[in-house]
């Protein structure tokens, strides 16, 4: 539950825990955790607040790894659009034929290309 401060032009909304927003000595996360520790339903709410903390940190590292691995797949294509003077497109499927065929996931296959300057 949210509950308001009418003194201040700030943001001083309390959260659930009694911290206020806008506050330049708002408790730190440790002191959240030692909050919430002093509940009675603490242990489960943690235990999912981990959870979730993990899974996002996880979410976020699979993301950088799609990221950069769509550059490396981009830089590719364009080298065989020079290569074989095709459309992108065109390009894209040669690659995935070859990753294909090569049983190879596609980042891989790029990187190879990247370094060769070439599709064989």
């Amino acid at each position: 539950m949210t509950t308001y401060r009418e003194e201040s032009s700030v943001d001083t909304r309390e959260d659930d825990l009694g911290t206020t927003r806008g506050d330049p000595a708002a408790p730190t996360w440790a002191d959240r955790q030692d909050a919430i520790r002093g509940r009675q339903d603490a242990e489960p709410l943690m235990g999912a607040v981990l959870d979730l903390v993990h899974d996002l940190d996880e979410q976020v590292t699979n993301l950088k790894v799609a990221l950069q691995s769509n550059r490396r797949i981009g830089i590719a294509i364009g080298i065989v659009m020079s290569q074989r003077r095709i459309t992108d497109e065109a390009a894209f499927l040669a690659l995935r034929g070859a990753s294909q065929n090569s049983n190879r996931k596609l980042r891989d296959v790029a990187e190879d290309v990247i370094y060769a300057g070439r599709l064989d």
